[in-house]
């Protein structure tokens, strides 16, 4: 009898996998950037300021490491991002106003100055040829999208912006940026939609050789957050 009973539960478990594995997966959405752009930025039509908040897995060869982030844009050159570990210890500060940058590391006593023109060598992480100054735009190139010249023709058209060049063509799930004198590669699918348009959540920043990536999640959006200028003073 229990050898019975044994038998119909592998043979209904076996029978459930099977038809589970043979449904229909649902297809990403259409990432096409010429309505990401367009159309699909309309509910950043009043946006002075957006605060994100989310997750981060870095690899490279040897390791994984997961952390949260928080990232402030007020302004096409005020940028402010905080990156905290598992257990909430800060892991990076990074501070964006007009020309100049200031990035603190956990384990470096000083902050560290930088101008545009310079990228930023995370050698324990392996990490090297990252300008602070598109930082912004790689997580959320929308907040950008005043940049991009309106005629702009995703078809025929090469685009290029904040050290940046478009690559693949539309109407695909993804589309990307690379870097015009880098090999730093950034993907963007995972459409998130949103009252009056959408956004890529998911970010894949990585460089060509396959070295190391950092896979962002965009988890949450907030338009016009109210933060006072004290809050931009951190270093």
């Amino acid at each position: 009898m229990a050898r019975r009973f044994i038998g119909k539960g592998l043979f209904i478990i076996t029978l459930f996998f099977s038809i589970f594995s043979c449904l229909p997966r649902p297809e990403e959405k259409v990432l096409d950037p010429g309505i990401v752009f367009g159309p699909g930025s309309s509910f950043l039509a009043n946006a002075t300021s957006i605060a994100l908040k989310g997750e981060l897995i870095y690899r490279n060869k040897i390791e994984e490491e997961a952390a949260s982030f928080e990232l402030y844009l007020a302004g096409q050159d005020s940028v402010l991002l905080f990156i905290k570990g598992t257990l909430g210890a800060e892991i990076l500060k990074l501070n964006v106003h007009s020309d100049s940058a200031w990035l603190k590391i956990r384990g470096r006593d000083n902050s560290e100055i930088y101008v545009k023109g310079q990228t930023i060598a995370l050698d324990d992480l392996g990490i090297s040829d990252i300008s602070p100054f598109i930082i912004g735009f790689a997580i959320f190139p929308q907040y950008y999208r005043k940049e991009m010249p309106p005629d702009f023709d995703y078809i025929s058209d090469t685009l290029q912006i904040r050290e940046m060049s478009f690559l693949v063509n539309p109407r695909t799930s993804k589309f990307v940026f690379r870097g015009i004198d880098s090999d730093l590669s950034i993907s963007y699918s995972g459409r998130k939609e949103v009252t009056e348009g959408h956004y890529p959540s998911l970010v894949n920043i990585s460089n060509l050789s396959g070295d190391w990536e950092i896979a962002v999640r965009i988890t949450r959006v907030k338009i016009n957050k109210g933060l006072s200028p004290d809050f931009w003073q951190l270093f």
